[in-house]
């Protein structure tokens, strides 16, 4: 079997893709030929899981492949910030996203072509609500199809199932939204556990700063009202639940001031990335990992 060199940044979905395109074989194919290595090494007495498969054929450490071609750790910790005391089986194939389509640059797409002969799926493209290329500053491209992970972006990109993001400009003004997407992409390639005692009482002395309440009214704002202000709102709606469903959570200003508080274990780690952008722009999370 050819294996092709994983590039930088490349979404293991589309690598596999790659790989198995480059060997002349549908990608269905090849995930049975993986199924296949998996149950004959069971047969043989030595265990191995798709992980442990996938791993073997690209040469790489598969906590090496999950932390930087995949977004497992985000997905990982999406409502729990407290470090598991066992983590639980991931599947490569697990297609599981933040967001509803994917999404590429199309001049990351033509500097691929130009340099590798070929684009590839980017992870940092797919990160939760990120719109733009934070490389070169222009909208990304949605794709509107079942099964995209088929293909690479160059063959889609006069597709008429793509569409480019309809996006507020102000987003590519807002300072807070991105240091958001800043703290996403550390949050997940660093695989960072954060000390909620410690960083609730950093925010909490920020949010008495600023006069916004945190567990009673002793301020002047209420913490969802500084975020609304803080972020373009619709950028809030598209993206996030609280502010897309607020009818389904608690009513006013409880549910977002939890995360100013150590009382809710299950929290919602992109709004609490929301938070840290507006409250401290220049915080480095690792100095509150545990």
């Amino acid at each position: 079997m050819i294996v092709p060199a994983i590039l930088p940044d490349e979404l293991m979905h589309g690598y596999l893709m790659r790989l198995s395109s480059i060997n002349g074989l549908k990608i269905s194919d090849f995930l049975l030929y993986v199924n296949n290595q998996r149950k004959a090494s069971k047969n043989n007495q030595e265990p191995s899981g798709f992980n442990d498969v996938i791993s073997k054929i690209v040469c790489m450490p598969q906590t090496y492949l999950l932390k930087h071609h995949s977004l497992i750790h985000l997905l990982r910790h999406k409502n729990q910030l407290k470090k598991p005391t066992k983590l639980g089986y991931i599947y490569f194939n697990t297609p599981i996203f933040f967001k509803e389509s994917n999404y590429f640059c199309r001049s990351c797409c033509k500097e691929d072509i130009e340099y590798h002969g070929y684009s590839y799926w980017r992870v940092t493209h797919q990160l939760h609500g990120l719109e733009f290329c934070l490389k070169h500053r222009e909208l990304l491209i949605q794709v509107r199809r079942d099964r995209y992970f088929r293909t690479m972006p160059h063959v889609i990109s006069s597709d008429d199932y793509i569409s480019a993001v309809t996006v507020d400009a102000r987003i590519l003004k807002c300072s807070a939204a991105l240091r958001f997407f800043e703290l996403c992409e550390d949050f997940q390639t660093n695989e960072i556990y954060l000390n909620r005692d410690t960083l609730t009482a950093h925010l909490r002395a920020l949010a008495k700063e600023l006069r916004i309440n945190t567990t009673k009214r002793n301020g002047r704002i209420e913490l969802n009202e500084y975020l609304t202000k803080t972020y373009p709102m619709d950028w809030l709606c598209k993206y996030f639940y609280y502010w897309r469903n607020r009818e389904n959570y608690f009513i006013g200003s409880t549910y977002m001031r939890c995360y100013l508080t150590r009382e809710y274990n299950y929290i919602d780690i992109f709004n609490y990335l929301l938070v840290i952008a507006a409250l401290d722009p220049d915080m480095n999370l690792r100095d509150y990992a545990i």
